[in-house]
């Protein structure tokens, strides 16, 4: 399903059908999940209160990242793989590892509780 990310008033006016995906930010100030259960609703999440956040808001899934270090964040900041395991651990959410992915990472995802991966390098051909 197709996911929109940007201001919910936006998301209203839509023609179409897709979910709502917030980044962390935008849900760190909601006070309620923004869309009914008929759409899937995802957000962004970088350390536990925001999945925290996310789980108190209903979120269907969230991305958690960055996992491994990635050129976006040039302070070398990441969760590593310990650091996933244990954030996953405190939510009952189905939580997607982003942050230099790559699909050999699905079985160590997994195993450390993780629901899979998501990305964007990793998928180009």
């Amino acid at each position: 399903e197709l996911m929109f990310n940007h201001c919910l008033s936006t998301f209203s006016k839509l023609k179409v059908r897709v979910g709502f995906h917030a980044n962390s930010a935008r849900l760190m100030q909601m006070r309620e999940r923004p869309v009914s259960n008929n759409f899937l609703f995802s957000a962004s999440c970088h350390n536990l209160q925001e999945l925290k956040q996310a789980e108190k808001l209903d979120v269907d899934f969230v991305y958690l990242s960055p996992v491994k270090p990635i050129e976006k964040y040039s302070e070398g900041h990441s969760l590593d793989w310990q650091g996933f395991e244990t954030l996953v651990a405190q939510v009952s959410l189905p939580v997607y590892a982003l942050g230099g992915m790559t699909v050999s990472d699905v079985t160590e995802v997994r195993k450390r509780g993780g629901q899979g991966i998501a990305g964007i390098r990793c998928f180009r051909t």
